[in-house]
């Protein structure tokens, strides 16, 4: 599931993320993803994303800011 806050809706990533996961899928067991994708007025850099993936064992959680969607998704991907 994706979730965005203050995002434009033509800068959303919704294929980018399903295909990342789609490839995540093929190394470990994924039982659930939540991404979440905001936009802050108040600190910078204003993007932050965060991904949270639910598997049998240790559940894997990540965060990371840039000043573009794609790219603090991408941060955020790498950190995993």
């Amino acid at each position: 599931m994706t979730h965005y806050r203050n995002i434009d809706p033509a800068r959303r990533l919704d294929a980018v993320i399903e295909e990342t996961i789609r490839e995540l899928a093929k190394t470990i067991e994924v039982e659930a993803a939540e991404i979440t994708v905001e936009r802050s007025t108040f600190e910078t850099p204003p993007v932050r994303a965060r991904i949270f993936i639910t598997t049998p064992g240790p559940d894997l959680e990540v965060e990371a800011r840039d000043y573009t969607t794609p790219a603090a998704f991408n941060k955020a991907w790498r950190e995993l």
